[in-house]
């Protein structure tokens, strides 16, 4: 008897316990679901609908927390490479980021028009610490007309020797439904000669296009491939000028290519501007090198109003070839009432480069009393 009084008590004190620590339990894994974080946006796509090909675009996705602990997002992947996705209003906008409950941020995906005409869908998947959805997904539409005009490239860059022409193509080509006609290419400047203007059809890409928007008399597209040349007189230096396009389309009844470049003499320095900046006690050196090693030589070089002195250096390169370095030192003190502007004039004996002139720039230097202490301000 005392025996089974024994079991009973110790069957109803396991029984007691077990409850005691299943309700313990359930009210701790409570408790911890309390604290998750939990992500949410109320329009977690959108679409920009027809957007004119050309300009940047964007639009910012508010992300929330409407969990109880601190939502973190650990990485962000752009289905599309090269366009532009960043956090914003965060104290840190760096991953990983951290929203606290209730909080708030964006994610601001911005997408480049220019030469990419046609329907887009981006999925941008957010990586987070919310167990629920460690994923989260949005999305952009976007629908980029085509261009009534289209040309490649944009700009032309022309490099060559003296006396030696240099030419390059460019194309321009009509959007779908718009047969394009060229009246007239010429050159802004006269530096360029537009050689040849040849009328082209080319394949259209229709798989860009809705089918309800596509006209199946229209499968290609008419334009022309225009022919540019730099003459062997134009002079040694760089140059720039414009290709002007004439065309019967109503919006782009004009274009403008912009054409630079630069004609190689004897000898070519870096770096290759003509305009720097000295400061006093601070030289600045310009490395030369001889287009043909052994042809040409640096006979002098000297300052136009001496507000610098110059200096030819003898160098021998990694191949053993002879280079020169110009180093030049500005005054320490300059004539009053100058402007600091000189000219630096190389004499070579390149029957086609028989003076390099570098144009050069001096700092002036004023000293003033201040607070205590002498401070030093550059005047031009």
């Amino acid at each position: 008897m005392k025996k089974f009084r024994l079991l009973i008590l110790f069957v109803f004190l396991t029984t007691t316990i077990s409850e005691n620590f299943s309700e313990t339990l359930k009210t701790s894994v409570q408790g911890n679901k309390s604290l998750l974080p939990r992500i949410f946006c109320d329009k977690p796509k959108f679409d920009f609908g027809q957007i004119d090909e050309g300009p940047v675009i964007s639009h910012r996705f508010k992300i929330y927390n409407k969990g109880h602990g601190v939502l973190k997002i650990t990485m962000i992947h752009d289905s599309s490479e090269c366009n532009g996705c960043e956090l914003e209003g965060l104290e840190k906008n760096t991953f990983p980021a951290e929203i606290p409950n209730g909080g708030s941020c964006f994610i601001k995906i911005s997408t480049r028009t220019s030469g990419h005409p046609g329907r887009y869908i981006r999925e941008i998947a957010v990586e987070t610490n919310d167990p629920k959805t460690p994923t989260f997904f949005l999305q952009v539409k976007v629908w980029v007309k085509y261009p009534e005009v289209e040309i490649h490239p944009t700009m032309i860059f022309l490099e060559t020797t003296f006396k030696k022409p240099t030419s390059s193509n460019l194309k321009i080509l009509g959007g779908p439904n718009i047969p394009l006609k060229i009246i007239s290419v010429k050159s802004a400047h006269d530096i360029l000669k537009v050689v040849n203007v040849q009328p082209v059809t080319q394949e259209f890409n229709v798989l860009n296009i809705p089918l309800k928007d596509f006209d199946p008399k229209w499968k290609k597209a008419v334009g022309a491939t225009i022919e540019i040349n730099l003459p062997p007189t134009q002079p040694i230096g760089n140059f720039s000028d414009e290709i002007v396009i004439k065309t019967n389309n109503k919006k782009k009844s004009e274009i403008r290519v912009p054409v630079s470049g630069d004609v190689l003499g004897g000898f070519q320095w870096v770096p290759r501007e003509f305009y720097f900046q000295l400061q006093p006690d601070s030289p600045v050196t310009m490395k030369f090198t001889r287009v043909q090693p052994y042809q040409y030589v640096i006979r002098s070089v000297k300052s136009v109003n001496q507000f610098v002195r110059p200096l030819i250096k003898k160098t021998v390169g990694k191949d053993g070839i002879e280079e020169y370095d110009l180093v030049i030192c500005a005054l320490k003190h300059l004539p009053p009432g100058c402007d600091g502007k000189d000219k630096v004039i190389l004499e070579t004996n390149d029957p086609d480069q028989p003076e390099i002139v570098i144009d050069v720039m001096v700092q002036k230097k004023i000293s003033v009393f201040h607070d205590g202490k002498i401070e030093n301000y550059n005047v031009y």
